[in-house]
């Protein structure tokens, strides 16, 4: 019993935990910028809801690296810890009160109004102290090293972080007056899974948007744009996006929808090409007497040219004795010396038969024999 309740109490304090770090992360993501290049006579920008920083970290923060390599459940709880003694944490944040005490715009306006204003002071004093980071530099380097690895662990669909149980759509960044309790940004659905964790953690490679109402809004930023097909849907899925080392690069795999079958979105080229059936399911042609040749579109299984041919009448392919000879002459043949004058002149015309029999049987998809 004790074992169970202690269980139970290690799952509920990650679940809050989890929803600390997503609330501290994202108000980063969608407001924090790079440090590392930024000139006195220009604004910052802030970019890192559209992809990570280019160029990437040279190093990783090495204790967000000690925690977060190897454990999810580490990384979490250690993430939640420092998080925590930030001076704005989520459970000072004007939106969490406005939740947890059932307040509403029509009764409580004056709460709301005093919660709001006592956490914009709050959060102006985290953005401009160092009570967590000694500098901008350091606070950069730990919250993307954070955010490498709770998208990492997104893409990876750890269970705990496919519903938060807990609205997402907002900035962690207190009440946004346009907007109200939430902003209604589709992608922070909490009812769609790791849908809330991808908004809090991820930046979205098929739309560089900072808020998303509807998708049609994303039809001229989406890297879809370009293909020749009638549908632009761009599709971001995790498990083609799973490897630590392409995510910090934001080297994203998006799927595209392709006009022509046969065809799949290439990420690197950025165009449809053609789907290689062949090289991908070896026992695709599923007879010892076929072989597999691709086509722009499309394959075929073609008679295996090393002694066998296509029956016209069946489709089928048979045994050809015409290459079997070629091939196992000694079986087929009396051997003969180049001085031999009774060398048969009709085996010379089976080797010339045979020069091209292998390149037109696999080069040429019409070929048969006669």
């Amino acid at each position: 019993m004790r074992s169970h309740e202690t269980t139970e109490r290690t799952e509920s304090a990650l679940r809050e935990a989890i929803l600390d770090v997503a609330y501290y992360l994202r108000r980063f993501k969608f407001n924090g910028y790079d440090p590392r290049y930024l000139k006195e006579t220009n604004p910052p920008e802030k970019t890192i809801f559209i992809e990570f920083p280019n160029p990437p970290l040279k190093n990783i923060q090495w204790e967000v690296k000690k925690y977060c390599e190897s454990s999810f459940y580490e990384c979490v709880m250690y993430l939640q810890e420092k998080i925590n003694k930030a001076i704005l944490s989520r459970h000072l944040d004007s939106m969490t009160l406005i939740k947890e005490n059932n307040w509403s715009i029509d009764k409580d306006l004056d709460y709301i109004k005093a919660a709001d204003v006592e956490c914009v002071k709050l959060l102006g004093l985290d953005e401009s102290s160092f009570t967590l980071f000694a500098n901008p530099i350091q606070k950069f380097q730990w919250m993307i090293s954070a955010l490498y690895y709770m998208c990492f662990y997104t893409m990876k669909e750890i269970q705990y972080l496919k519903f938060f149980h807990d609205s997402c759509d907002n900035y962690g960044s207190c009440l946004d007056w346009n907007f109200g309790l939430h902003n209604n940004d589709i992608r922070g659905n909490d009812n769609v899974p790791f849908s809330c964790a991808l908004y809090s953690f991820c930046p979205d490679p098929c739309c560089p948007l900072k808020h998303l109402r509807e998708s049609e809004s994303c039809f001229l930023y989406s890297p879809c744009l370009r293909t020749s097909g009638s549908e632009k849907n761009c599709q971001f899925l995790r498990e083609n996006n799973n490897y630590f080392d392409s995510l910090i690069l934001n080297n994203w795999n998006v799927s595209c929808s392709c006009e022509q079958s046969g065809f799949r979105w290439d990420s690197k080229s950025g165009i449809c090409v053609d789907i290689d059936e062949c090289l991908e399911n070896e026992s695709i042609c599923n007879t010892p007497f076929e072989m597999c040749k691709n086509f722009p579109g499309y394959y075929k299984c073609i008679c295996n040219p090393l002694g066998y041919r296509e029956n016209i009448e069946t489709k089928k392919c048979e045994y050809d004795s015409i290459t079997q000879k070629i091939l196992y002459p000694a079986n087929y043949f009396k051997m003969y010396t180049v001085a031999d004058d009774e060398f048969p002149n009709e085996n010379f015309d089976l080797l010339n038969k045979f020069k091209n029999v292998i390149s037109d049987c696999v080069f040429n998809e019409n070929f048969s024999f006669v």
